[in-house]
């Protein structure tokens, strides 16, 4: 594989298929020691969007963080 002069790279077509990844599929790229690796992210929408809404509190959130505060 070569590293265009816009720092872009061709995943292989046998490897996208083996690993499904497709057109607009979001991926990382992790520092694993000496290497780099590359995961397709599994989740739907962002770190963020997949915890919004867990906490079930009636409460305002600067309540909340006056109560974790002993305030």
């Amino acid at each position: 594989m070569k590293l265009t002069s816009k720092g872009q790279l061709t995943i292989p077509k046998k490897l996208r298929t083996k690993f499904g990844i497709a057109l607009n599929s979001e991926l990382d790229i992790v520092e694993d020691g000496n290497a780099l690796r590359i995961i397709k992210r599994t989740g739907d929408g962002s770190p963020v969007d997949r915890v919004f809404g867990i906490l079930k509190s009636r409460q305002s959130t600067d309540r909340l963080v006056k109560r974790m505060r002993g305030k």
